[in-house]
């Protein structure tokens, strides 16, 4: 009995939310953003930040690249042609 009046009690006592309260509250949050964050995000500061995360992916990307082009063709018979230096090796100089 005493878990009866209980139960009706936290029932009564919690607020029912209803699809238009959740609508609502969706609106009140975007029509309230902060125009500081937009102004934070087009920061000089912010846009040097991914400028050069940008450019250090890209630099790791390219160099991986040219990392596994050397390993799979390291045994290839032209490969250590193309890549040694010819003004260095003294059987080819005058």
């Amino acid at each position: 009995m005493s878990t009866e009046k209980h139960g009706k009690r936290r029932k009564i006592l919690q607020p029912q939310i209803t699809e238009e309260d959740k609508e609502r509250k969706e609106e009140e949050v975007f029509s309230n953003s902060n125009p500081l964050s937009f102004s934070v995000l087009l920061s000089v500061d912010f846009l040097f930040f991914l400028y050069a995360f940008h450019a250090a992916i890209s630099i790791r990307y390219w160099f991986a690249i040219d990392i596994a082009i050397r390993y799979r063709y390291r045994s290839y018979r032209a490969f250590s042609i193309a890549s040694s230096d010819i003004d260095s090796d003294s059987e080819r100089t005058t």
